[in-house]
């Protein structure tokens, strides 16, 4: 990197004797056959040294299902799928496909949460959400870096995508406790009254394409 730009040579040979000019042009081309030998050597071995690179030794073992507090392999599962390292292609979890008797089973445990859940009043919701808040802060460089081998994108990305996550739980901590109903007058002196009260238990179908 040292040697003279081509421009640079181009000036010289215009302005330069050729005793002058010659022998800088000559190791100018020294340097560069050096540079074309040193790239064609190490790039194929730096491209099979990338490609063998891993994000990690991580594997997951414990069943992805999780239902009554407690992670559970599904109760009517048959089908084993495989989830893959997209940089790589190592099979990171191996998984059985729930059925139709595991989806029931994990909306019928939601039904008994939400009897617990629905009693609780909006500050004390808050404070589970404040709480689920800090333990993904505090764990934020490990659910990232997961993230990262489970589907491939970058880890700044990941990083974006988990502090988004605890600032959205720290959002609606703070919004449980403050959300009322309303006083609504009628005539006649009468008035009625709204209350705001948990939805109950919703499900999302998201298929792919």
């Amino acid at each position: 990197h040292d040697a003279l730009p081509i421009s640079s040579l181009c000036f010289a040979r215009r302005s330069c004797p050729s005793s002058v000019y010659k022998p800088l042009a000559q190791l100018f081309l020294f340097f560069l056959r050096m540079l074309n030998a040193t790239v064609l050597r190490t790039f194929p071995s730096r491209l099979v040294a990338a490609m063998s690179l891993s994000t990690g030794a991580f594997s997951c073992t414990q069943p992805l299902n999780y239902r009554g507090g407690a992670r559970v392999e599904p109760a009517d599962g048959s089908q084993r799928e495989e989830a893959r390292e997209p940089s790589t292609g190592r099979v990171i979890a191996t998984f059985t496909c729930s059925g139709e008797k595991e989806v029931d089973l994990a909306i019928k445990s939601a039904q008994d949460a939400f009897k617990v859940w629905s009693q609780k009043s909006g500050s004390e919701r808050g404070r589970v959400l404040l709480e689920a808040a800090r333990i993904i802060r505090e764990r934020s460089e490990e659910i990232a870096s997961l993230e990262t081998v489970n589907n491939g994108k970058s880890i700044f990305e990941a990083r974006v995508d988990v502090e988004i996550s605890w600032q959205c739980l720290e959002y609606y901590a703070g919004l449980a406790g403050a959300m009322g109903g309303q006083h609504v007058q009628l005539p006649g002196g009468s008035f009625a009254y709204t209350r705001r009260e948990p939805l109950g238990v919703c499900v999302g179908d998201r298929k792919s394409t």
